[in-house]
């Protein structure tokens, strides 16, 4: 059935505009359409800031589980505008180099084709893709699940269809039957105790501690040593995190060529640069590895974690792996989808 799905999904994408362009259209129409949409959610988060401040001021703001209204007082949850976002990005990015083999066979990273300028209404069109995406990518997650926890995929009858998707037009739909495991329960419950636990730690470290002192006022301060001093405070919950994930408590623990210390202070420094960075996305791998060096790894280490990060077959998604590799070796870096601003 799964196999029967796909060669509907892979029908019904070859049908849209989008798929008539070239492979460099197709590819740079989807990532202007993933950076406009993030250009505009930073610009009603920023715009909600502001204004949060000037009517409450003295107050501390979190944008943690609320809603921001847009241009026409509309609600909506920013992090989940941009799960979306990234969403679109990974998939479709994904699909392309399964479509047109723009995966390098020794490394497995995506490499996309020269920049170049796309027309408006074809970055619009762009949008048609990602229906065919997210259908694409549940697809493969209902079919995992059902090999791993015994789940399974059948087709609705007639009169089970919802009449407002009939009216749609909808004349066939998939009906995914999953049960949840205990498994997935209890590892869920543990989740999330333990996020709360380091955030809790946190704050008692930065009072008891004073961790706030160790950390870097700006890019300024930074003398390419691993001196004691973080990046940011987050460094360390989030390296604690890390600890636990692969249990262990030696921050030197090699993972994949690089320290856990080495892992974290990589993110650390790539988050500054997202935070900081403004419009600007591409840059040269030496650019890169300058910063990088700069915040304290190794020039091979630096080399390493680039090429740890950037966007593979393999990848998650964009926030693990925000830069995407093109053609003439350079990079571009999806800020904006990498922890802005959160």
């Amino acid at each position: 059935m799964s196999e029967h799905l796909i060669d509907d999904i892979k029908t019904g994408l070859d049908s849209t505009d989008i798929m008539k362009l070239s492979v460099s259209q197709q590819c740079w129409a989807v990532i202007y359409n993933a950076l406009k949409e993030g250009y505009y959610l930073q610009k009603l988060i920023d715009n909600h800031i502001l204004s949060y401040a000037q009517d409450n001021k003295g107050k501390v703001f979190s944008l943690s589980n609320k809603n921001i209204l847009d241009e026409n007082d509309n609600s909506f949850s920013p992090d989940s505008s941009l799960d979306k976002i990234v969403q679109f990005l990974t998939l479709t990015l994904k699909m392309f180099s399964h479509k047109h083999n723009l995966s390098n066979v020794n490394s497995e990273e995506i490499v996309v084709p020269v920049k170049i300028d796309v027309e408006e209404r074809k970055i619009e069109d762009a949008r048609s893709v990602f229906y065919y995406a997210i259908i694409w990518n549940e697809l493969i997650n209902c079919t995992k699940s059902c090999i791993l926890f015994d789940n399974n995929i059948e087709f609705a009858d007639e009169n089970e269809i919802p009449n407002e998707l009939k009216e749609d037009g909808v004349k066939t739909v998939v009906k995914f039957n999953r049960s949840v495991d205990s498994f997935e329960r209890f590892d869920a419950i543990s989740n999330e105790r333990l996020s709360r636990r380091l955030s809790q730690n946190l704050w008692e470290g930065v009072s008891d501690y004073h961790l706030d002192k160790k950390v870097y006022k700006d890019i300024t301060y930074w003398n390419g040593r691993n001196d004691g001093y973080s990046i940011s405070i987050e460094e360390y919950p989030f390296l604690v995190s890390l600890m636990e994930a692969i249990s262990s408590h030696d921050i030197d623990q090699i993972v994949l060529g690089l320290s856990l210390k080495e892992w974290i202070r990589g993110y650390s420094i790539i988050a500054y640069m997202a935070q900081n960075a403004k419009k600007r996305v591409d840059y040269t791998k030496s650019e890169l590895t300058c910063v990088l060096r700069l915040g304290g790894l190794t020039e091979d280490k630096a080399n390493l974690f680039l090429k740890q990060i950037t966007f593979g077959v393999d990848s998650r998604d964009i926030y693990d792996s925000p830069l995407i590799k093109k053609e003439d070796s350079t990079f571009l870096f999806l800020h904006q989808h990498f922890l802005r601003h959160r």
